[in-house]
């Protein structure tokens, strides 16, 4: 099957899937968050997750009757086109490769499955005016590098139903931060240089610092340290211990 489907027909990685000029390919794509985590130091934002995408390539069809009642087959990502989605705001600009190699599964009707760990690491300006309960909002832009909206269509795979909670559904829970919101939305840009759309994916994350470590090491003693210069104010001047309290 493979040997058809790959050598025979010329199959071209390179190539867009759709068979007719300018005809948009949809990639339909949902993010299985798994953690997510903020160094205060570099202000970057680090997601770990693992990235579903689906789209249709037509040239990628067969009848299964005559592979054996073969309905899908797997096959290494290397061989087939796929969408090249990237972070723009990546806090690694020189590293572009987010995701892991691994195989895909093909589809008799021309559905392609791939599910891909993901990491990234993004810049996050981070406002820390209420620190130690602070709540920070973090944007990731995703979009294709060097194709625009007429060539590829980014989707949420779940249009009609909360983003929030689906993604939120298997998120561990960090010891420092609570996530609050994590929404996945579709934004269409058009700029005035060219006439065609770009689309971008945002993955819009708000999230809650909740450390109880700060409750011992900083509140506790801040309170300390506030009463016994108040006591100072009520000991009169010429008491002895008042410099040593």
């Amino acid at each position: 099957l493979q040997k058809e489907l790959f050598q025979k027909r010329n199959y071209s990685s390179k190539a867009n899937p759709q068979p007719t000029q300018n005809h948009t390919t949809n990639v339909y794509v949902y993010i299985n968050v798994r953690s997510l985590t903020i160094d205060d130091k570099s202000q970057v934002l680090t997601l770990n997750a693992i990235t579903v995408m689906t789209w249709i390539d037509h040239r990628l069809t067969w009848d299964a009757k005559d592979f054996g009642n073969l309905y899908q087959t797997t096959v290494g990502w290397y061989y087939i086109w796929r969408p090249d989605l990237f972070v723009y705001n990546s806090a690694e600009p020189t590293n572009t490769h987010h995701y892991g190699y691994t195989p895909v599964i093909v589809y008799h009707s021309g559905h392609v499955l791939w599910m891909p760990p993901m990491t990234t690491k993004t810049e996050c300006a981070m406002d820390l005016t209420y620190w130690p309960f602070d709540t920070q909002n973090c944007v990731i832009v995703m979009g294709s590098w060097t194709s625009n909206g007429f060539q590829i269509d980014f989707h949420p795979s779940h249009p009609n139903a909360s983003t929030e909670e689906i993604m939120m559904h298997n998120i561990k829970k960090s010891h420092h931060w609570t996530t609050n919101k994590l929404t996945l939305k579709r934004i269409s840009t058009k700029y005035d240089c060219c006439e065609e759309p770009y689309i971008t994916l945002n993955v819009d994350v708000t999230m809650t610092r909740t450390s109880p470590s700060f409750a011992s090491t900083i509140i506790l003693p801040a309170i300390a340290v506030a009463l016994l210069a108040l006591v100072q104010f009520v000991l009169p001047v010429d008491y002895p211990p008042r410099v040593t309290v």
